[in-house]
């Protein structure tokens, strides 16, 4: 597998879309950033976009995976969608194919889910797209993912702990030890519950303990069901008494005394409404309402003021007529008989008396009170006389009860009857519903009692039926244990030994002691890691330094990627973390070209630089540099490796 190209659109750090191209003939590929800008994100992203939910980083965020997608999504261009793709080619002897996989999700959807995309040569392949995980983990199985992607810092942590379950799973996930034992551990489940199963006299007990059970529940069920019985006559006769004294209370007035009170609070509300009501009618009339008796006459006047005015218009433009008729005479040839026109058109005039004469202002009011008198007015006065009259029914009818008399002492007595039936009734109504409860409760009971007796007794037949070949199960599985178990060292025994040999060579090519350590074995049985000096007496692990453990870590898991047989990039981040400085040129020198055909390093400005970048330069094909905008808080990609200056901070 080679990486040939990777694409990052909204996630993490970066923003909108970010392209690293590293298609080169050459082995190494490096990548600088300062701490914080998004080194460790690369190898986030290429773990997510290849596992999905099974990347390793996805299972020490200890999140939610779609929580876990959310928290990668770049929000800075409002789009809330993420993506990843990879462009990578895969050979063998027969042919070589070009694989791009892209993984998208967004923020919009009401579940974030991963949509997977796989093109296969440049061809949307539907097959791989809805089977992919099947597919990498026949190409890359995750569980041996971390001998090829892994942080510096976290393997340097590793090594100084000197904890060997790190180093002990890797190896037991490289030779399918941890399946093996999964196996085991779930046969050994097996002949634990199968044992359960074989005792004699346990179902009978059983039995016998529901017989007993069911038989006090019949008892409780008989004893609710007589309380019942004694309840429900109890409620009709109070329910009687209840009703004939309510109708007695009826018949005496009881229920009008008993809402006397509210009747005298109700007449005296209606009073002040009325009160307010007269207030409005008087407000009504002390304004313009009396004019309505007069409407006809004011209508009237009305009309002559219209003639009137009419005429007033007719004289006023008959006084200008003279002079506009010179104006029009001196334009003709043609004399008019201008007197005989004026004779006309005064007898086409009507001879109106002035008795009103009213100005334009007055005659203007009086339009005005005609139009809008009868609608506002006496539409208001209507409504307030209808409020008015049902006022008063409802008053004459509270006066009416008010007036009828009620012997008060007798019908107190009476009330107080009733109120004590009716907390009668209640509590023997509570009684007959607690009774109806513990009657079905006990039924359902029994019901459930038989139920599970049934159960346990078809196990008894079933236990007498499948003993032999429980047994029979548990000696086989007893069998295929020890099968396993010897099978289990075998694979140990042939695995671990070139394991142990290929560590060995690894860490003598990049230590810088080189006879620290003459071999390292590993014990078959137990995994366990000893190291020997070159004169074959055995040394501990706490005596080697910082930088050594760190090696000889790094040196395992190039080691299992070779034991692997799988021909994959390797991706480190913080490849030089905490190493000295003759380390970091061994590990230069020696590791970085040969760890992969493809390697890609993850480094800070304070790792590889001046003489280390100069060692390595000779086996790098791309570059790149990592660099943070304050401004719009987001890390770009440019090409050359810090700025393509060579770095000139002096060595360790």
């Amino acid at each position: 597998m080679k990486i040939s190209r990777l694409t990052l659109h909204n996630f993490g750090i970066y923003g909108n879309t970010n392209q690293f191209d590293f298609a080169s003939d050459k082995r190494v590929t490096l990548i600088g950033g300062m701490n914080g800008r998004g080194k460790t994100t690369i190898l986030e992203a290429i773990l997510l976009v290849l596992y999905g939910r099974r990347s390793f980083a996805f299972a020490e965020s200890k999140l939610s995976f779609p929580n876990y997608l959310k928290s990668l999504i770049n929000r800075a261009d409002g789009t809330n969608m993420a993506s990843i793709e990879l462009l990578f080619e895969l050979s063998s002897d027969e042919e070589k194919n070009y694989y791009k996989v892209k993984r998208e999700w967004s923020l919009h959807l009401s579940s974030t889910t991963l949509k997977t995309s796989v093109y296969k040569n440049n061809t949307y392949d539907q097959v791989l797209s809805e089977n992919w995980n099947m597919f990498v983990e026949e190409m890359l199985p995750s569980a041996i993912a971390p001998f090829f992607f892994f942080d510096g810092e976290k393997i340097s942590e590793l090594a100084v702990s000197d904890d060997d379950n790190y180093m002990l799973k890797s190896v037991k996930t490289l030779l399918g030890i941890d399946v093996l034992d999964q196996a085991m551990s779930d046969i050994q489940r097996i002949i634990s519950s199968k044992r359960k199963m074989i005792k004699s006299d346990i179902h009978a007990k059983e039995i016998a303990l529901y017989d007993e059970k069911i038989k006090n529940a019949n008892l409780l069920a008989k004893a609710a069901n007589e309380t019942l019985g004694h309840l429900k006559i109890e409620n009709i006769n109070l329910t009687e008494k209840l009703e004939n004294a309510e109708n007695n209370f009826i018949s005496m007035g009881g229920n009008l005394a008993s809402y006397r009170k509210e009747l005298i609070n109700k007449k005296s509300a209606i009073e002040d409404t009325l009160e307010k009501l007269n207030d409005q009618l008087m407000d009504i009339v002390s304004e313009d309402l009396p004019l309505l008796l007069v409407l006809p006459l004011l209508k009237e006047i009305l009309h002559a003021s219209n003639q009137e005015r009419e005429q007033k218009g007719i004289k006023a433009a008959l006084a200008q007529l003279p002079s506009l008729y010179r104006e029009f005479d001196e334009t003709k040839d043609k004399a008019i008989n201008f007197e005989e026109f004026i004779q006309f058109v005064t007898s086409r005039s009507m001879d109106v008396p002035m008795v009103y004469n009213l100005s334009e202002a007055s005659y203007l009011q009086l339009k005005m009170l005609c139009d809008s008198l009868p609608r506002r007015q006496k539409n208001e006065a209507l409504r307030i006389l209808e409020q008015r009259m049902d006022l008063l029914n409802q008053l004459a009818v509270a006066e009416n009860y008010l007036s009828i008399n009620i012997d008060e002492t007798s019908t107190s007595i009476q009330y107080k009857n009733i109120l004590e039936l009716t907390a009668e009734l209640a509590t023997v109504r509570e009684k007959l519903r607690i009774a109806q409860e513990e009657y079905h409760t006990q039924n359902a009971r029994i019901d459930n009692l038989k139920s599970e007796q049934l159960k346990v007794i078809e196990k008894a037949v079933a236990s007498l039926e499948n003993v032999d070949e429980t047994k029979r199960i548990i000696a086989y599985a007893k069998r295929t244990l020890h099968v396993l178990q010897e099978y289990k060292i075998h694979l140990q025994l042939t695995k671990t030994r070139y394991l142990a040999e290929t560590m060995t060579k690894c860490f003598k090519q990049i230590v810088t002691k080189k006879n620290l350590i003459g071999n390292i074995e590993i014990e078959p049985e137990t995994l366990k890691f000893i190291y020997l000096n070159p004169n074959g007496e055995q040394i501990n692990r706490s005596s080697f330094s910082a930088g050594e453990k760190q090696l000889l870590m790094i040196a395992m898991l190039w080691a299992l990627g070779i034991c692997s047989k799988k021909q994959l990039p390797v991706i480190i981040d913080t490849p030089l973390a905490r190493l000295d400085s003759a380390h970091r040129e061994s590990l230069i020198t020696n590791y970085i070209p040969e760890a992969s055909e493809q390697t890609i390093l993850l480094s800070t400005d304070s790792e590889i630089h001046g003489r280390y970048y100069d060692l390595l330069r000779p086996y790098v094909g791309q570059e790149f540099t990592l660099k943070y905008n304050d401004l719009t808080q987001q890390t770009i990609v440019e090409k050359g490796y810090f700025g393509g200056v060579e770095n000139d901070c002096q060595t360790d």
